[in-house]
């Protein structure tokens, strides 16, 4: 049996996500002793295919996970690279199901738009988690769509400087319902760090989810079609690299496209 290695979002060797790939396998223990053993973060376990769609199950080494826009993107390049679908497919990830559709060498999907909103809590606690105090702070707010995080933009120099406070800004985090902390600074390329310790994630290295919420806070400040680069993890040492496409309508970020590049690293054999 084949297990394929990919990583998405990757702006060098080593960064972006690392995924796995394994057809032919549909029995859970069997993919929970599998991704134990692939050596990637996150395996995909093709269960079916055809057409433009797929039914995928995703597991971390210790556990069944739910659905992953990172794994549906590397589902889908991995079936267009052995000529089984082309441009276009529909994830199925129990009951979740993923558009996602593929251009100009990347895979993209189309999140719900995205805007920024009036903040109803002060960002103190915030800050003080981060490390941070308010003349750091070029602006803030929160922003995004059905997952909304607090959005603090600061100078570079401030950006890779911190070092949060993970237990206080976790307990933040839940007193204000965020689903996280995100952090940047610049607009085209965008240099972004995301934090969701209540989530039971320190520090992510890339995110489609995270991006659109950047789209949503700065939709404010452009008219009509916006391209944006979004680079993310260079605190981390895993550099990534996401675009995202939108319009903007009555400050809202629509049409939004998040995608990147999906590159096979390896196939292994398993055991």
């Amino acid at each position: 049996m084949n297990i394929s290695h990919y990583s998405v979002f990757a702006a060098a060797p080593g960064g972006g996500k690392h995924v796995a790939v394994v057809e032919g396998v549909d029995n859970p223990v069997d993919m929970g002793k599998i991704a134990a053993e692939s050596g990637a973060p996150l395996t995909g376990f093709i269960l079916e295919s055809e057409d433009e769609y797929a039914d995928a199950r995703f597991f971390s080494p210790t556990k069944a996970k739910g659905s992953s826009d990172s794994g549906a993107l590397v589902i889908a390049e991995h079936l267009r690279l052995r000529g089984a679908i082309k441009d276009y497919l529909f994830v199925l990830m129990g009951s979740d199901e993923l558009q996602v559709s593929y251009q100009n060498g990347k895979w993209w999907r189309e999140p719900e738009n995205a805007h920024k909103l009036v903040p109803q809590f002060a960002v103190d606690s915030l800050l003080d988690a981060l490390r941070l105090n308010t003349r750091d702070v070029v602006g803030w707010g929160v922003a995004g769509n059905s997952k909304i995080n607090s959005v603090i933009e600061v100078s570079s120099d401030h950006l890779h400087r911190i070092k949060p406070k993970f237990e206080a800004l976790a307990a933040s985090q839940n007193e204000h319902n965020l689903n996280g902390v995100l952090v940047f600074s610049g607009e085209s390329p965008a240099h972004m760090r995301f934090f969701s310790p209540a989530k039971g994630l320190e520090e992510d290295n890339a995110g489609s989810f995270t991006a659109v919420s950047l789209c949503g806070y700065l939709a404010q400040r452009f008219t009509g079609a916006v391209d944006l680069e979004v680079l993310q993890g260079e605190s981390m040492g895993k550099p990534s690299k996401l675009y995202a496409e939108f319009m903007v309508e009555d400050e809202v970020a629509a049409n939004v496209h998040i995608g990147g590049q999906v590159e096979m690293l390896e196939v292994n054999q398993w055991a």
